[in-house]
């Protein structure tokens, strides 16, 4: 069944803000949810943190480097919640 919300999130060289980001969506009391991450071709270790995420609502997808609105575009191709939220991955 999907999910009442899906959150966006692109990526580029985040490592240093992406493990905070991700566990602050994770964390919400609202659960109904799936987090949609885009690494958009970071050069730093933003995937390997990305991955360290065990939970079932991550969806990871790794992409060439193109820009924010293109990552974000394609997150919205690939969401299936009846609600779509943003969140940057250095909130």
């Amino acid at each position: 069944m999907a999910p009442q919300l899906s959150v966006i999130m692109s990526a580029y060289n985040s490592s240093e803000t992406i493990e905070r980001a991700v566990i602050s969506i994770l964390s919400q009391s609202f659960s109904d949810f799936e987090l949609i991450i885009m690494n958009d071709g970071s050069t730093d270790d933003t995937e390997a943190k990305i991955l360290s995420f065990s939970d079932e609502r991550v969806r990871y997808f790794s992409l060439d480097h193109a820009g924010l609105t293109k990552a974000l575009n394609f997150g919205l191709s690939k969401a299936t919640g009846e609600i779509i939220a943003r969140h940057d991955s250095d909130d």
